[in-house]
């Protein structure tokens, strides 16, 4: 006997169990989980244990339609995903597009609720590098390869202004603390643009291009009070400028290779400058060099100064890598302890709020792409937790209560008493995680990532918002009730 809606359901169960079979070997109780939450919109069989789907999981992955589209039909980018950013309530993700070989070059805004795309900005004419939110979240900065940054309304996606200036591909944005400054970072191969451009958020007015680096600029920083920026550059030197009038405060040289990176100290009185081999620690109102912390194994990988600003971790690694350490530097006197000899390569160090507990984040010894996370005892150098995450991590810092660990893939819990040499494996706070293939609660697996969902590219915001962005241009919101 003839029947076709029995034939269809049972092709639809083939592709459905071939699709999930993996996860349904290894953990069958995810056919109620990951293989219906990841089914096409059209499957038979999602539509018939729709009901049977987990409560926890508040907003559904975009997915394909049908079985024979994956990832034709789903609505996103054409070109790679370069960068994602939350605006500062958590409700709208933007994304950045486009590479050098491929079009698109657009930015998206996503509800992070529904997951739905609200708007598709269009505008630029090459690839789209950074995005970023004014602290109030009212505006949005990109940054493109076209040389231009363009000011979107957050809520209309009205094109505000293009902000043209910079000769050289636009790298990075970052808004002042108020708000109400712009600054925008240029920097390509062939060296074009070495200046640092200022901009009025409001009118979109060039405020002044800072200039006088004679080499690219790798990194900027407003000082917290957002009165003064502070630029980094090849050419050795480390400048600070009055963000208001843009006028040149000092120049502070004595680096003896490219400066990296620079941060202000929390009270905005010292400033860390970092190059390859040493970090020195300048006072930001008269220009005078405090301390040079030159490492004695090799690279700097990781910076982390204390909430004190009295002790300096700093991690590096040898030449070839075969000996990385930690040394804790007294800012004030120069002297410093080496509490660490036996890890690869460092990617992170943070202090606790109080001061008295150092995070470290280390590539694994045996398998890549694994993360060991060690506690110290800042004063005794004593390993107090040590947790093995099985993904890469590449920021870590600690929660204003100190009983979590926020990294880029989401939080990892402290247990305490901080027991020494403690191992805990999977140690996931009750917050949202992205383990390689999981999403993660409590150290449970809670759902599993088809191969096809799974990326570096993450943002977490706040403790149950997640955003995966990918090679193929598609991004992806969930939202959980952990």
């Amino acid at each position: 006997m003839d029947c076709p809606r029995l034939s269809s359901f049972i092709y639809d169960t083939k592709r459905f169990i071939l699709y999930s079979r993996t996860v349904i070997e290894q953990a069958p109780l995810q056919t109620y989980c990951s293989a219906l939450i990841f089914a096409p919109e059209e499957s038979l069989v999602k539509k018939q244990f729709k009901v049977c789907m987990p409560p926890w999981i508040r907003t559904l992955p975009k997915v394909d339609k049908y079985w024979n589209a994956l990832l034709q039909t789903v609505e996103g980018h054409s070109s790679r995903v370069n960068a994602v950013s939350f605006s500062p309530d958590g409700k709208t993700l933007a994304s950045a597009s486009g590479n050098a070989f491929l079009g698109d070059a657009t930015v998206k805004l996503w509800d992070a609720t529904s997951g739905a795309v609200l708007r598709t900005l269009e505008g630029h004419f090459s690839s789209v590098n950074a995005v970023s939110f004014s602290p109030d979240g009212k505006t949005l900065a990109s940054v493109s390869d076209d040389k231009t940054i363009k000011l979107w309304d957050a809520a209309s996606s009205a094109l505000l202004q293009t902000l043209g200036g910079h000769s050289g591909s636009v790298k990075a944005v970052s808004f002042s603390p108020d708000g109400k400054t712009l600054a925008s970072v240029s920097g390509d191969w062939l060296r074009r643009d070495n200046t640092v451009q200022l901009w009025d958020a409001t009118s979109g007015a060039m405020l002044q291009p800072l200039e006088g680096h004679s080499g690219s600029v790798n990194a900027i920083s407003f000082s917290p009070d957002g009165k003064t920026l502070a630029s980094v550059s090849d050419d050795k030197t480390i400048k600070l400028w009055d963000a208001a009038s843009s006028a040149l405060l000092q120049t502070l040289g004595g680096h003896s290779g490219s400066v990296k990176a620079v941060s202000f100290s929390p009270d905005g009185k010292t400033l860390a400058s970092v190059s390859d081999d040493a970090i020195k620690l300048w006072d930001t109102a008269s220009g005078a060099l405090l301390q040079t912390l030159k490492s004695n194994n090799g690279f700097i990988t990781a910076v982390s100064l204390s909430p004190d600003g009295k002790t300096l971790a700093l991690a590096s690694t040898s030449s070839f890598g075969q000996r990385n350490t930690v040394e804790l530097w007294d800012t004030a006197s120069g002297f410093s302890v080496p509490i660490l000899h036996d890890h690869s390569t460092i990617r992170a160090v943070s202090f606790s709020p109080d001061g008295k507990t150092l995070a470290l984040a280390s590539d694994g010894m045996f398998v890549q792409n694994d993360t060991v996370v060690e506690l110290w005892d800042a004063a005794s150098s004593v390993v107090l937790q040590t947790l093995h995450i099985a993904v890469p991590i590449q920021r870590i810092f600690f929660s204003d209560d100190s009983t979590t660990l926020q990294t880029n893939r989401g939080s990892l819990l402290i247990t305490f008493p901080l027991a020494s040499q403690a191992t805990r494996q999977n140690n996931i706070s009750s917050s949202v995680f992205i383990d390689e293939q999981w999403v993660q609660s409590g150290g449970e697996n809670m759902l599993w990532l088809p191969v096809e969902y799974r990326t570096n590219c993450v943002a977490v915001h706040g403790n149950n918002t997640v955003g995966l962005g990918y090679d193929s241009g598609r991004l992806s919101i969930m939202a959980f009730n952990f």
